[in-house]
């Protein structure tokens, strides 16, 4: 059995027999109602067929391909994927919450993936790492150059399941039947004499309801905005960012993984932030294929300044003003934006900073640590050939400028809709 974190990705061959079917056990323990689903989704991310969409109201796919048992606070989905139609390419276990409450509420969520009795993949996600959610997107069961793998997500999702719904491109069903007309009275008899009654009015159409707007973003939401390929020569998929900073309409974005892994410079000093490895990438290859040309035009050109923080362990350079779309944060804005776990800003160590890599960064040489990786600042430090990052643990530290064990976190500020 293999215990695995949030954002964990495997094969599914090697750990389970795909000639059988195998049990996905999903639960939360807190205090609101939850409701869990399974969506089967086509190549485009699309619920096209809503037979494939397992829920309280539809407990079996038309071949029995995906069941579901319904338990207090939990399910079980059998799953037997080599039965499953060509057109449903991923599986995605979500849960919502029935009613009042929010995710960020919940104490636990657990997720077991058992063969024949025995479990295979166990996760426990808590919920601090959720906050105003009302859905997750629990985990991900999807083809990939013709394999089945699974990804353990653990992402929280603003709206509920309606919403959910529409991100797949699917709609909740919220008709009401309508009862049975009374029958009509008998007729009264009229006077031959009497005049006809004046026609009742038609009555003017209701007005249609103003449209309800979307929920405005906030600092600490996350965010989908661009595609980047999280396995070696995998299909690009939604870049998840969290908002750090809103100002007069714009957001400021980090990426909530490491996306690659790359040296600040190859040379042993570091002395323009522009002119870094690291930035040329971001800032050309990065930008060119991640982005649609109308994503790249609410990238803004920004205005950085690297000063000193003047912390007592750390050595730091004082770098030149920089003017660039993407870039790494500085060492300042990581202390401001992602403070220690006290609230305090003296470069400890904060679960706020820990940060884990995609398989394509670790791929290109990010190396974890109890799960996480360090990630490049681009703040330089006065030590000959050093640059600061974010530790594993999450606390300030050096590394030299040629190191390729460092992952990547792009950020950017960009105009919101």
């Amino acid at each position: 059995m293999a215990i695995v974190e949030r954002g964990f990705r495997s094969k599914l061959q090697g750990n389970i027999d795909l000639n059988r079917s195998f049990a996905i056990h999903l639960d939360i323990e807190g205090s609101s109602v939850y409701d869990f689903s399974c969506f089967g989704v086509d190549a485009n991310n699309n619920l096209s067929d809503e037979r494939y969409m397992i829920f309280y109201n539809q407990l079996n796919s038309p071949k029995n391909e995906l069941s579901m048992r319904l338990i207090n606070n939990g399910c079980e989905i059998n799953a037997n994927l080599l039965q499953l139609p060509a057109s449903v390419n991923k599986l995605v276990l979500t849960a919502s919450i029935d009613g009042n409450g929010v995710m960020g509420d919940i104490r636990k969520q657990n997720l077991l993936i058992s063969q024949n009795g025995v479990t295979i993949f166990e996760a426990h996600f808590p919920g601090k790492i959720f906050q105003l959610e009302k859905s997750l997107i629990v985990a991900e069961i999807y083809k990939h150059n013709g394999e089945w793998r699974i990804n353990f997500v653990a992402q929280g999702f603003v709206g509920g399941l309606s919403d959910l719904l529409k991100h797949y491109g699917g709609e909740e069903d919220t008709s009401v039947s309508a009862p049975e007309p009374a029958p009509a009275p008998a007729p009264v008899p009229m006077p031959v004499s009497a005049p006809a009654p004046a026609p009742n009015p038609t009555p003017a159409p209701a007005p249609s309801p103003a449209p309800v707007s979307a929920p405005k973003p906030k600092v600490g939401d996350t965010i989908k905005f661009g595609k980047f390929a999280v396995e070696e020569g995998g299909k690009p998929e939604p870049i998840e960012w969290q908002i750090l900073d809103i100002q007069n309409n714009r957001a400021l974005l980090l990426s909530l993984y490491s996306l690659t892994s790359m040296p600040i410079v190859r040379s042993s000093t570091y002395k323009d932030a522009a002119a870094s490895e690291v930035s040329g990438w971001l800032n050309a290859e990065f930008i060119g294929k991640s982005f649609t040309s109308e994503e790249a035009k609410r990238i803004v050109v920004s205005r950085l300044t690297n000063k000193r923080v003047g912390l007592s362990f750390v050595k730091e350079d004082e770098l030149p003003d920089l003017n660039t779309k993407v870039f790494l944060l500085s060492l300042a804005e990581v202390l401001r934006y992602l403070p220690d776990d006290d609230g305090k800003m003296e470069g400890k160590s904060s679960q706020k900073r820990v940060c884990k890599a995609t398989e394509f960064a670790r791929y290109k040489g990010a190396i974890p640590c109890g799960g996480y990786v360090n990630w490049w600042l681009r703040s330089s430090c006065e030590r000959n050939g050093s640059a600061i990052c974010v530790s594993c643990r999450g606390n300030i530290c050096s590394r030299t400028l040629a190191s390729s064990g460092c992952g990547v976190r792009p950020a950017m500020w960009i105009e919101l809709d």
